[in-house]
């Protein structure tokens, strides 16, 4: 059995290589889900190849399946998701700052956002009633799918089970952790082109020792190796996850990203939000000058060919492979 992974934001690039996946894929396939959703065409992009695979479609919530991610619950024909697995519904929409702004959120914009609603509306109540939805829930699918605003639902496994979008609920184990967190590095390592993980199990410090009665380093690894080794891959294991967040929007602003990764901080709401601002508005000069007869001219500088095309890029992989000592 084939599987997909949608892991991370939805946009241009994760949402080209999905499609490309599912397309190479043969007989059942299962995409697993690990995402807090993305934009909205991409997102619906993604939706459509999936609509239209022909084998038999499942899904399994890896953990978040929110927004745009969610919806690939309802399309398909069985769903699994851990206990600890949440999902969030709300219409397909634009960010608030593009949907109030009447120049970008033009009148055929928002046509195609309520057709796309529409779609999506019909296949959640393929799986559920209102009133059911209401239910379980307490908002409205009038509510939800209402262009006046954005509601966001979010529901727990059990909670989805028994709205009927899954049918399946499975116990997190360490072994399920792991290989969860295998995937979120594949995933990075495969977006970014830089390698995240073969990094080093040693740590210079796990416990400090203000007294010699304390625990050391030394001693935890001689006499609680197995401890000492969860501790250490607990440490990596999140050193990963903080670098990785930070390398999904290398393509967007690698200066910023290289400075985040260094400031030894994990990606914030805030940063994650003007990045993604910034990705979405690069795209949209790019889609005015495929749409232009003319040239249109930005603020953003020549770039010229050859092999060193990115060297800012080719920094913050230098960057990446120090902190994570990658040899």
């Amino acid at each position: 059995m084939a599987e997909v992974l949608i892991y991370g934001e939805i946009y241009s690039y994760t949402s080209r290589e999905f499609i490309r996946d599912v397309e190479r894929a043969n007989g059942d396939l299962t995409v697993r889900v690990n995402s807090n959703g993305g934009e909205v065409d991409y997102g619906w992009g993604m939706i459509a190849k999936w609509k239209e695979y022909e084998g038999v479609k499942n899904v399994k919530i890896d953990g978040s399946a929110h927004s745009m991610a969610a919806y690939f619950a309802v399309y398909a024909d069985n769903t699994e998701a851990l206990d600890v697995s949440t999902m969030i519904f709300h219409r397909a929409a634009y960010p608030q700052w593009v949907e109030n702004n009447t120049e970008l959120f033009t009148d055929a914009l928002r046509k195609q956002v309520e057709s796309i609603n529409k779609h999506l509306r019909t296949a959640l109540e393929n799986k559920v009633s209102a009133e059911k939805w209401l239910e379980v829930t307490g908002v409205s699918l009038d509510e939800m799918f209402s262009m006046d605003g954005r509601i966001d639902v979010e529901i727990n496994a059990e909670q989805a089970k028994e709205l009927g979008i899954i049918q399946k609920i499975n116990s997190i184990t360490p072994k399920r952790q792991a290989a969860i967190e295998e995937r979120m590095v594949a995933v990075a390592e495969k977006f970014t082109g830089l390698k995240l993980a073969a990094v080093s199990n040693e740590k210079d410090k796990i416990v400090q020792e203000p007294k010699s009665n304390k625990m050391t380093v030394e001693k935890l690894k001689a006499e609680h190796p197995d401890i000492y080794a969860e501790v250490v891959k607990e440490g990596v294991t999140k050193e990963r996850d903080r670098v990785g967040a930070w390398v999904t929007f290398a393509d967007v602003d690698v200066k910023a990203v290289t400075e985040g990764i260094k400031s030894g901080d994990a990606i914030s709401a805030t940063v994650t939000a003007e990045l993604s601002r910034k990705a979405f508005s690069a795209q949209a000069v790019t889609a005015l000058e495929n749409e232009s007869p003319e040239a249109v001219k930005t603020d953003e500088p020549e770039t010229k060919g050859g092999e060193n095309e990115n060297p800012e890029l080719s920094a913050l992989e230098a960057e990446v492979n120090k902190l994570l000592k990658v040899k």
